[in-house]
């Protein structure tokens, strides 16, 4: 085994950094297992001996010792489609309101206003100053955003001109 590899073999289980690591094995005539053994007793090495288990749709994790778990592709994949999913549909539900001294002017599905603010990049902040040269109010409104911090400062925010006049 070359140094390289052994210096990489005691990082993996002990959180060194590889000067501290090289130092080690170093100290120990460049033997791994000794230099595993002065580490285990510093408490700062630990073997990973990870164990198999199965879930109950056939789906493969491996858990180590310390109760990390490494999820396989397809798991971590479907979590982050149910994350996506539950932002989008919260997304949906709720709404960007814009509002002037004569009533509600126009309304939109926040998931709707931020694909837009992303595709159109370039010009929401241009129609956000001229809303606000135009006593616009901008707020949230809906079953998850209503009543809430971030609603209330958003609304508050405008420009008017009149009043500095």
């Amino acid at each position: 085994m070359e140094n390289v590899e052994m210096i990489e073999e005691l990082r993996k289980n002990a959180d060194i950094s590889y000067k501290t690591a090289s130092e080690v094995l170093e100290g120990t005539g460049w033997n791994l297992d000794e230099a595993k053994d002065a580490l285990k007793k510093e408490g700062i090495y630990r073997e990973e001996t990870l164990a198999m288990t199965t879930t109950n749709n056939n789906d493969y994790t491996k858990t180590n010792t310390n109760g990390y778990t490494k999820e396989s592709f397809k798991s971590a994949l479907k979590k982050f489609a149910d994350w996506s999913k539950d932002k989008i549909t919260r997304g949906l539900r709720n709404d960007f309101c814009v509002e002037t001294k004569g009533g509600k002017r126009f309304t939109m599905p926040v998931t709707i206003m931020v694909i837009l603010s992303i595709l159109l990049i370039e010009f929401v902040p241009i129609l956000f100053i001229i809303g606000f040269f135009m006593g616009c109010r901008f707020s949230f409104e809906g079953p998850d955003l209503s009543g809430t911090k971030f609603s209330e400062e958003v609304s508050k925010i405008r420009f008017d001109c009149e009043s500095k006049n």
